[in-house]
């Protein structure tokens, strides 16, 4: 199976080339609803490959139809590009499903979704007899939950947006996930991203065939909506009125309630501010760096945020106590009794302003201003005295607290490659609630250095970045991080001077974003904060991949709703951050450079 599983694997990636084009060409892909005239195109290419090799073989493709070959007992059972219909709409996700059929059982699955989570792709692979299944070059192997729980994901459709409270009823008391395809989906949940993945839709074997190869080779199962294993004619065609996959004992609790009701489900309320954020064909960035980087800047400064917030206010030792190692996972609970992965004050501000810019299409003082209003309005359950008072309309000119730095790197992203707009983004933001000189020029420099790293500057480079454009009080905080941490995190928590200098020194240090983010919550203090800024600073100088995956999946499943039975904090769905992802490509977008380039197309309480 070997040459088999390779000539599978050249197949698959071949078709990826083409979607992935396809998907960065000006207008966006050619086609509408579940059509793509590049389905047709890789299709066509994924079989003469094939038969090529074994033109004996039979052959199933979604696209091109049945080659009934002279081997009758063997068959290749093709989709090209499940998830069209999100194709061509924007989304990424959409995944190439190549699978043999011998016998009536898959012994062969390829998935490859090509454009997810950046051009880079994600690349999963398994053959009987090959051992255990590949992804992206590293083998996997998974154990199973055997029930659901909060801490579970259940991997859902792109459709499940449209009715999230309905999705999470049905699926409680597990997390959701909403994904492009199916095929992708099992594949995921295969990898040990979810513990089940389900569709609602009719299937054909071309749907799930290379998915339930994947689960097969994990002890995993596919049921369909009436929890039976679907099996596999002599010509290889398998119908499912939809499935649940994964967890053999979860598939069957899912198939035994009544997911009808998903059907009937309300919206979400229109918040004033985009969600989720939704793509717009043609316009997507295809500099993998700069999009992993950009992501994990967003990312990094959610999981300082999450992580920090378990251990808020404490002293270092009331830290060590509690997490003699940690604390290294991102869990339900901490001060605010929040969700993991959930924001606090920190990193809803970053994404209420986030949302204002790709709402109006960038920055403006008094858009950004309504959003945080519109955030204050929300009644959140923490809120700096500084930051209330401008938003009231009384910014001050005294206070040197974080406020202003803790929400303000998506503007970084907005305008990366335009320094000098950038600087006046900065200062504008900062000044509506945050006044002061040293709140300003900290905002200037970490964004700058932050711009520095989505361009591609290391650490030292970020560093140099940031000494260009500060004041002469940050560039004395910035020698001071070169040499040493601050040295006392509690007595003034909440002092601006803290955070950016631990964030600098962090960056400094050489470690990796997991151990820089932990060891700056084991410093006690303002730790939400505090790590939300050195996650940020740390994720656009690492990257998507720097964050744990754990960390990962609790923010992007994170959403902490009245219909979640887990949320003791539940917000308005402007605060989640399960589409932050998308947020960061948006984002991204709006740089002018996105419109130069040729193949980006477009573009007690604290006193904070």
């Amino acid at each position: 199976m070997k040459e088999t599983l390779e000539l599978a694997c050249r197949a698959a990636r071949a078709a990826g080339e083409r979607l992935r084009a396809e998907f960065h060409r000006p207008g966006g892909p050619r086609g509408a609803g579940g059509h793509a005239e590049v389905d047709e195109e890789a299709e066509t290419e994924i079989r003469d490959t094939l038969l090529g090799a074994f033109p004996n073989w039979s052959f199933r493709g979604e696209e091109t139809g049945v080659r009934v070959g002279d081997d009758q007992s063997r068959w290749w059972v093709v989709d090209p590009n499940d998830g069209t219909s999100d194709f061509v709409r924007g989304f990424r996700g959409s995944a190439v499903s190549i699978a043999l059929v011998r016998m009536g059982e898959p012994v062969l699955g390829v998935v490859y979704s090509p454009l997810y989570p950046d051009a880079s792709g994600d690349f999963f692979s398994w053959a009987l007899g090959r051992g255990a299944p590949i992804r992206n070059g590293r083998a996997f192997h998974r154990l199973w939950p055997g029930a659901l729980s909060p801490r579970e994901v259940v991997l859902v459709s792109r459709a499940a947006d449209r009715s999230t409270e309905a999705n999470l009823n049905w699926l409680a008391p597990a997390r959701i996930r909403p994904m492009a395809s199916i095929a992708y989906r099992l594949a995921l949940t295969a990898a040990g991203e979810a513990c089940a993945a389900t569709s609602l839709q009719h299937l054909q074997a071309h749907d799930f065939a290379a998915g339930d190869a994947l689960l097969r080779a994990v002890g995993g199962a596919l049921l369909d909506q009436e929890g039976t294993r679907p099996t596999y004619s002599y010509q290889s065609e398998s119908r499912a009125p939809g499935c649940m996959a994964g967890d053999a004992s979860i598939c069957s609790e899912l198939c035994a309630r009544d997911w009808h009701t998903v059907f009937g489900g309300r919206r979400l309320r229109d918040e004033g501010l985009p969600f989720p954020v939704l793509p717009s064909p043609g316009r997507a960035v295809a500099d993998a760096r700069l999009l992993s980087r950009a992501q994990g800047c967003l990312l990094g400064q959610l999981s300082g945020d999450s992580l920090g917030g378990l251990v808020e206010f404490c002293r270092p030792e009331q830290v060590r106590g509690r997490y003699p190692d940690g604390p290294r996972e991102l869990e339900d609970g901490g001060r605010w009794n929040i969700l993991a992965g959930q924001p606090t004050d920190d990193s809803e501000m970053a994404l209420a302003l986030a949302r204002s810019l790709i709402k109006w299409g960038g920055y403006e003082g008094r858009k950004a201003l309504g959003a945080y209003r519109r955030w204050l309005d929300s009644k959140p359950f923490d809120l700096g005295l500084t930051t209330r008072r401008g938003l009231a309309g009384v910014p001050s000119v005294e206070s040197q607290a974080n406020g202003s730095l803790m929400r303000c790197s998506p503007l970084a992203l907005a305008s990366w490659s335009e320094p000098a707009r950038l600087r006046s983004w900065a200062r504008e933001d900062s000044s509506l609630t945050h006044a002061h000189p040293l709140c300003v020029s900290s905002c200037e420099a970490f964004l700058t250095a932050i711009a520095a790293g989505l361009a591609g500057a290391d650490p030292d480079g970020m560093l140099m970045a940031a000494e260009a454009v500060a004041s002469p009080e940050v560039a004395d905080l910035l020698r001071e991080a070169r040499r040493e941490p601050p040295r006392d995190y509690q007595t003034h928590m909440g002092w601006v001077r803290i955070a950016f200098q631990n964030a600098f020194y962090q960056l400094l240090q050489g470690s990796s974003l997991e151990e820089a983010v932990v060891e700056t919550v084991r410093c006690g203090g303002d730790t939400d904060t505090n790590a939300a800024i050195a996650g940020a600073l740390l994720g656009a100088a690492y990257g998507r991949e720097a964050i744990p995956l754990q960390w990962r999946l609790a923010i992007l499943s994170c959403r902490p709703s009245f219909a979640f039975k887990a949320s003791v904090r539940p917000r308005p769905a402007f605060c989640w951050p399960c589409d932050l992802m998308e947020i960061a490509e948006a984002l991204l977008l709006l740089d002018p450079s996105e419109n130069r380039s040729e193949g980006q197309l477009g573009v007690a309480p604290k006193d904070r």
